[in-house]
């Protein structure tokens, strides 16, 4: 088999050089950049592409492969196109190594009409009618004109009609597999590889359709209105299928940008809006935060870098705001030591606090009853039940949390509140465990926020705040019970250990720098950069071991080699009836030493932490931030008090030309909220419709009088 010298200069070429060419036509141009983009995604071994040269059947199997795997996910068969994929690209440009490789056309010929005789079929949907075809289209356009006719029909037609019930049908300009969202996506990707492959515009432009169609804000499956993504109902998935269908948009787009084929302008608009303010929020680095990926938390992780190619790829093909696209590539691809970001944003519409800046990222999730905490599916994810309710991520550098769940007791989820022998059941598709909450959200001033939780789940019951600044978190917990009298465990961090660990007590500084299990009184600990302060000295759990585990232990289809790790862990246990309530501090980063850090906590001061009300004074910032669950009243020292009617969480702002009030509405369901600031009363009419639980436009007010 040869395969023609353009096809190998094309590859060759990154995806946006060949649209300088006037001469080519825009069907070429698409070809031209889906050949490149795809061929920059794969990970091809030339030694491999020799091995499976040499060892494809005579029938055109490989014996390594189970054609009959049952299994729901990671289906073995899907390699057999993977490999045909591989094949094709090494064939078609031989840019994996300098030898010469054999003729492999012969080899792909055999191994490609072994499946169009005899398709292998899966129990789930998306390999047959997704997962394939996705591998099969680029083989494909790498192939070109130099695979035989009929056999590139009879591919192009398992595409559209693959085996299993599922269909394109893309004839008559519809898609008849039901599906929304990143599945949508993933099936135009499919149409448009066939259209390319065939020269079928019709093809091209109903992908191109579709997908404009998709990426609109709305309140079904999709990008909404805050940016965040769901998937599987109300249920957040912004590292998950989100990430993927960053990639897959953004991938066509780059392909079609400026064609005749283009997305519409009002699509365009709003992926760029998603990808920088809301998926940028999500990566730190190479790292995502855990709480994001849904069930794909249960397989090992790959990082954002797909975010990093999207941003890059969308700024050399010319897209606006291409100075922000280029630099957020660069800060996920590492070649920046901090993304731009540098705040904290609220996802009203996922129950979700995320905080960037140089030093750290702190994100925070809770779950009301008109979400879905998550799920299991496919046997992954089968003892995340605690994920979406209350767990914090706390990152620096984005190695914290790196493959280290299969190594986790899951009953101590970074920030979680949870039964010391609480039953880790599964939680089938798109479900989650019921959830009871109403008021779960919070208010940022765009530096600073707070974001409350009245948290009620698996019999478990507390008011949860936390409070983040641009020195860390503050999180305050009261009105602690548990329905069947269990002992509580509250967990501060569960992650990767790196480096030493420090911890204050009465007699002074320890450092631990290898094994560690301490359960003693503690006022503060530090580990990687990050400081722990109990301002009341409390007696905690603190441990440092190697732990082996696999990924079968959280993923039934997971691999059963073993792994292994060293993981810190520090959390405290608590009495089911503590109604007094208890708080700490987190501050990764902003101090160099562990005594230091202990002092650093006296700007912040509790005003209130009981079950109606959480409120602390930043006195160095000269603000008052307060969780209501109920109406009522905090007073300052200085004798300023505010007053509120609803449940509600506030932020007020003090300056020397007045105060700057932001509120907001966590349970979702008010009209209006009604203060009284030292006296002065106020009503604020509060968002609507979509944008409930988003915050008010900031009301500035002069200083009020004495």
């Amino acid at each position: 088999m040869r395969i023609s010298w353009l096809i190998l200069f094309l590859v060759a070429l990154p995806a946006w050089a060949v649209c300088a060419d006037p001469v080519k036509t825009d069907l070429e141009v698409a070809r031209s950049r889906l050949l490149a983009v795809v061929r920059a995604d794969a990970r091809i071994s030339a030694a491999d592409c020799d091995r499976w040269v040499n060892t494809l059947a005579s029938d055109g199997s490989w014996p390594d492969l189970d054609y009959d795997d049952d299994r729901r996910s990671g289906w073995a068969p899907r390699m057999h196109w993977r490999r045909i994929r591989d094949l094709s690209f090494q064939s078609a440009t031989g840019q994996v190594s300098d030898d010469p490789m054999p003729d492999a056309g012969p080899v792909i010929e055999r191994a490609i009409r072994f499946w169009i005789d005899e398709p292998p079929v899966c129990t789930n949907w998306w390999y047959n009618a997704i997962g394939i075809p996705l591998e099969m289209g680029p083989a494909l356009l790498a192939l070109g004109t130099e695979l035989d006719a009929r056999l590139r029909d009879g591919v192009i037609d398992l595409m559209n009609h693959p085996p299993g019930g599922s269909s394109l049908a893309v004839d008559d300009g519809a898609y008849s597999q039901t599906a929304t969202g990143q599945n949508l996506v993933w099936l135009a990707w499919i149409q448009l590889m066939m259209g390319l492959a065939s020269e079928n515009e019709a093809w091209i432009l109903n992908a191109s359709r579709q997908v404009s169609d998709v990426v609109v804000v709305t309140t079904e499956e999709g990008i909404q209105p805050d940016f965040s993504f769901h998937q599987h109902g109300p249920q957040y998935y912004s590292g998950g299928y989100g990430l993927s269908f960053t990639k897959s948009v953004g991938d066509i787009i780059t392909v079609v940008h400026g064609t005749e084929f283009s997305l519409s302008k009002a699509a365009e608009t709003v992926f760029l809006e998603f990808v920088l303010g809301g998926q940028g929020w999500i990566a730190r680095g190479d790292a995502l935060i855990f709480h994001s990926r849904g069930r794909e938390i249960a397989r090992p992780f790959r990082g954002p870098s797909v975010l990093g190619k999207v941003a890059g790829s969308l700024a050399e093909v010319g897209m606006p705001r291409s100075d922000e696209l280029r630099r957020l590539g660069e800060s996920v691809r590492g070649d920046l030591p901090w993304s731009d970001l540098d705040g904290v944003k609220m996802f009203y519409r996922s129950d979700v606090a995320i905080q960037q800046n140089r030093r750290f990222s702190i994100s925070v999730r809770g779950t009301s009853f008109r979400l879905r905490g998550g799920e299991s599916g496919n046997g992954e994810n089968i003892l995340g039940q605690y994920l979406a309710h209350g767990a914090h991520a706390i990152l620096r550098h984005g190695a914290e949390y790196q493959d280290v769940f299969p190594l986790w007791d899951w009953r101590r989820i970074p920030g979680g509140l949870i039964a010391a022998d609480a039953e880790l059941s599964l939680f089938d598709w798109g479900m989650g465990k019921p959830v009871r909450s109403g008021f779960v959200g919070g208010v940022s001033t765009g530096s600073s926020a707070c974001f409350g939780y009245d948290y009620d789940f698996e019999g478990t019951r507390a008011k949860r705040s936390w409070f983040l600044t641009d020195e860390g978190m503050i999180q305050l917990v009261a009105d602690v019970s548990d329905r069947e009298g269990r002992d509580l465990v509250q967990t501060l961090n569960q992650c990767r250990a790196i480096g030493p660990v420090s911890y204050l007590t009465g007699e002074g500084i320890v450092t631990a720098p290898q094994s560690l299990d301490f359960n003693d009184s503690l006022s503060s600990v530090e580990h990687d950069g990050v400081g722990y302060v109990f301002p009341e000295s409390r007696k905690v759990r603190l441990e440092v071991e190697t732990r082996v585990g696999s990924w079968r232990t959280i993923n039934l289809t997971g691999s059963d080699t073993p792994i292994s790790d060293d993981v810190f862990s520090l959390s405290f246990d608590l009495a089911p009836d503590d109604h007094e309530g208890y708080h700490y501090f987190v501050l990764p980063g902003a101090l160099s030493d562990i005594e230091g850090s202990a002092e650093a906590v006296r700007r912040w001061k509790i005003i209130r932490n009981d079950a109606d009300c959480q409120a602390i004074h930043d006195t160095r910032e000269n603000e008052l931030l307060a969780v209501f669950y109920a109406q009522g009243r905090v007073t300052l020292e200085n004798g300023f008090s505010l007053r509120v009617r609803q449940p509600c969480t506030v932020i007020l702002e003090f300056g020397a030309e007045g105060l700057v009030i932001h509120a907001a509405d966590p349970t979702k369901s008010l009209d209006r909220i009604a203060l009284s600031v030292s006296g002065s009363r106020l009503d604020l009419d509060l968002p609507q419709g979509s944008l409930r639980g988003k915050a008010i436009e900031p009301v500035r007010l002069a200083k009020p009088s004495e």
